[in-house]
């Protein structure tokens, strides 16, 4: 019996006979990245414009720092990307309707998991440290950068499984 495992290697996650399973290309991670930082940026100016001062503190700036914003966007995003590349991303083997309903529904769970693990505990650790705690307008805003996080693991999930063009 010939042993045919040599020619399925590449993605630890693969399972045996996945062929089209190879890791994500540099302009997978560029583009999925870049695209999070867009719509984490403009879902957030839509959302703090619509809602006013609703949720600012007195101790907030007036205006948002936009260096340092760009930059927590973009290391969210890097992290956000890397870490669906290793725990959410499934085996990229066919292109049939199938895979693109587990595509959008592996983006959901994973972006719905992350942004459950940051945004709800940091509402109760809000919590317990500030005075003037308003909790339901913080619940809302921990509800928004949920339902935000999930939209954007489904668009990663949808960049990462698009396979490589053939050479």
């Amino acid at each position: 019996m010939l042993d045919n495992t040599k020619e399925y290697e590449g993605d630890i996650r693969c399972p045996k006979g996945v062929r089209d399973c190879d890791p994500p290309s540099i302009f997978m991670y560029v583009s999925s990245s870049l695209t999070t930082v867009v719509l984490l940026y403009l879902t957030d100016m839509v959302f703090y414009m619509l809602s006013g001062d609703t949720f600012k503190d007195e101790c907030m700036h007036d205006t948002p720092l936009f260096g340092n914003l760009l930059i927590a966007y973009l290391l969210a995003s890097i992290l956000f990307v890397i870490l669906y590349v290793y725990f959410g991303r499934p085996p990229r083997n066919d292109e049939t309707a199938e895979s693109y309903r587990n595509r959008t529904k592996k983006g959901l769970i994973f972006g719905f998991s992350i942004g459950s693990i940051v945004f709800i505990p940091q509402l109760f650790f809000m919590s317990s440290m500030e005075l003037d705690f308003n909790f339901g307008m913080r619940l809302l805003e921990a509800v928004y950068h949920v339902v935000q996080i999930t939209v954007a693991g489904v668009i990663i999930a949808h960049i990462m499984g698009t396979p490589a063009r053939e050479k």
